[in-house]
């Protein structure tokens, strides 16, 4: 039997097992007998299992206590995300999909959803998709614990730095909306975590086969869900040759993970083009890097295009500042460092610089990838500010290089080099005040696409929206705020105090998330089922009573409503057209628009209902002789004049 030194996992901090012991004792049982795996495994095990049981509920239930305040969808992106497993379950959107432009996402979350799709109350529906997304999450700090036990000894302190890492105020936020961000968010530490697993099994290569399975999976999920998701397997097969290159050693089971690699692409190539062929049958698909001119960007080699990428780069960066407070900018500074010491073999731990290898890959991937999608649309859309500032395609990557910067800054033996803190201390200005002077005329609409740094906005008078008082104030705000947290971990506060420096900024994490969620998801939230609650019952009972499910499309004038309709309706064909499109149909639309619809079209109205033109709430008409005839069928009393 083998003795304890030769397992293949680390033990550290008071002799506990660290980060996959339950995996380990599960491979184990596969290979020897449950006495022989049973005396493999460290005496406290339990108390690591605990811990991860306590990270993973404490997660799950702060996340799903907020977001049950929720009750439908209201960007684009979620209806059609969610039109793949309306698929799945009976429902085709593909109306609804083409009419509101046609735009294209990935398949992956659908697995996810489908069990939820079967639930009547649409209400409801919405919530409990939110709790699975909290559930998925969850996952992530279980996971950044386990790799942050390698550098930390102190279980509560690795504790905090994984909460910290994990909780950041935009990853609260976009993981309430029934997006793939969740998804992707989530893989990015699975991948991490099944690589440097893969990477530290390389003397045992039936786990490292196992790992390198898990890994290859990770990452073909993650562009099964979207298409920015191919940043995850370059990311992995660039870390992969780069350590083969510098240090000769086999990071993953190369035979088990290209083969494994190679199958699931062209699986997911399969289902893709079956998802594609159903919802995305006709017209030019929309919101996808796959589906854009790469001759577009040859506007990067003009004057403009140099203006624009410039722009762009320094407001995406300075989202990833405020979005993880000054830490993940210091945590892309270390891990650079990391990546030369294992470029020129001269670290001394390589599984915690390929770590670091592999999240800077991650977020420069991230940048690369959105920035290459927005920026030949940018010229197109100068009112589109997000396109310069869009914290949600690089949210992914904050998580692993904060946890980087927090194990680093509250190590007892750890020094940073001073040169490399000050370089960052200078940037932290300098790029605020170039995100200040070069984003005035873009930063004035919507701050849907850079939620994690709402709760800058709330020491200015400008909530949710920005202005460019929000930028002479805010910008000075998140300098100094930035600027203080970094000097108290320079000034060896973070090694002195470590759990009270780390628990500050999960608490500054917390308290961000909750004022940005009440100040933008909430309100409307409540906008939107309040509006639109009223015409999506009378639809229902209308069907009830027709016994089926009538077509039903929507005026311009609900525009803004036109994703949380098809949630609410997910039975019925759903459509935005013009009045001049409309044939026999139910119609939905805002009472203000009655008379300039009966100008062109001759419609009727329910004899019992009101159509109040002073009112916010939505109202049903009924379009076309033969719609008509059924609805009068059926018992409702019509009339050509407004009651």
């Amino acid at each position: 039997m083998l003795s304890h030194n030769s397992l293949p996992f680390m033990v550290s901090g008071e002799g506990e097992q660290s980060d996959d012991a339950c995996f380990v004792f599960l491979w184990k049982c596969c290979w020897m007998s449950e006495e022989q795996a049973v005396m493999e495994l460290p005496c406290k095990t339990n108390a690591e299992r605990y811990r991860k049981l306590f990270l993973y509920f404490f997660t799950w239930i702060i996340l799903s206590i907020t977001y049950q305040t929720m009750n439908v969808p209201y960007i684009i992106d979620e209806s059609v995300t969610m039109a793949n497993a309306a698929l799945l379950s009976g429902n085709n959107w593909s109306d609804y999909i083409r009419s509101t432009g046609n735009y294209y996402y990935r398949y992956g979350q659908a697995f996810v959803n489908l069990p939820f799709m079967y639930i009547v109350d649409p209400y409801l529906r919405y919530k409990l998709m939110l709790i699975m997304n909290a559930a998925v999450i969850a996952a992530s700090p279980v996971m950044a614990y386990s790799l942050c036990r390698r550098q930390v000894q102190d279980p509560v302190l690795a504790m905090l730095i994984s909460l910290a890492s994990v909780l950041l105020p935009g990853v609260g936020m976009y993981s309430s909306f029934e997006r793939a961000d969740y998804l992707l968010i989530t893989l990015a530490w699975l991948t991490i975590f099944a690589f440097i697993n893969a990477y530290e099994s390389r003397n045992n290569p039936k786990r490292q086969a196992a790992f390198s399975i898990l890994t290859a999976a990770a990452c073909c999920y993650a562009y099964a869900s979207h298409t920015r998701g191919v940043v995850f397997i370059v990311a992995v097969v660039l870390t992969v040759l780069l350590i083969r290159l510098a240090r000769k050693e086999r990071a993953v089971h190369y035979g088990v993970f290209f083969f494994a690699l190679v199958v699931l692409l062209l699986a997911d190539w399969q289902i893709s083009a079956w998802f594609r062929s159903r919802l995305w049958s006709s017209g030019e698909r929309r919101a996808s890097l796959d589906t854009s001119s790469l001759v577009d960007l040859n506007l990067i080699f003009t004057t403009d295009g140099i203006k624009i990428l410039i722009r762009m780069l320094v407001g995406w960066t300075a989202v990833f500042l405020g979005g993880t407070m000054g830490f993940g900018l210091l945590g892309g500074a270390l891990a650079v460092e990391d990546t030369i010491k294992l470029m020129r073999r001269k670290g001394a731990d390589p599984k915690n610089e390929a770590l670091s290898l592999l999240a800077v890959l991650l977020l420069l991937g991230c940048f690369a990838m959105g920035i290459a999608f927005l920026f030949v649309q940018a010229p197109r859309n100068n009112w589109a500010e997000h396109f310069f500032v869009y914290e949600r395609y690089i949210i992914a990557a904050f998580g692993p290089l904060m946890m980087v910067s927090l194990s680093r800054l509250t190590a007892p033996h750890h020094k940073i080099c001073p040169r490399l803190l000050a370089a960052v201390m200078i940037m932290i200005p300098l790029l605020i005040l170039s995100f200040s002077y070069l984003m005035r005329p873009e930063l004035g609409g919507s701050a849907r696409n850079y939620l994690g740094l709402l709760s800058f906005s709330m020491f200015t008078n400008q909530q949710p929206k920005y202005s460019f008082f929000w930028l002479n104030k805010g910008s000075i705000l998140l300098v100094l705020f930035t600027g203080i947290l970094l000097l108290l971990t320079a000034i060896k506060r973070g090694r002195k105090y470590p759990r009270t420096t780390v628990g500050v900024v999960l608490a500054i994490s917390l308290i961000f998330f909750g004022l940005s969620f009440v100040t933008h998801r909430v309100k409307e939230d409540a906008f939107q089922r309040k509006t639109s609650e009223q015409s999506a019952r009378q639809i229902h009972q209308i069907a009830e009573t027709l016994q089926e499910a009538p077509i039903v499309t929507l005026d311009p004038s609900v525009d803004s409503l036109a994703r949380t309709y098809q949630f609410l309706l997910k039975d019925h064909p759903v459509s935005l057209q013009q009045p001049s499109d409309w044939k026999d149909t139910l119609v939905i639309c805002h009472p203000s628009a009655i008379i300039s619809i009966q100008e062109t079209n001759r419609i009727y109205f329910f004899a019992d209902e009101k159509y109040d033109e002073t009112s916010r709430d939505m109202v049903v008409l009924v379009h076309g002789e033969a719609m008509r005839d059924k609805v009068q069928a059926a018992g409702y009393a019509l009339t050509t004049e407004k009651p």
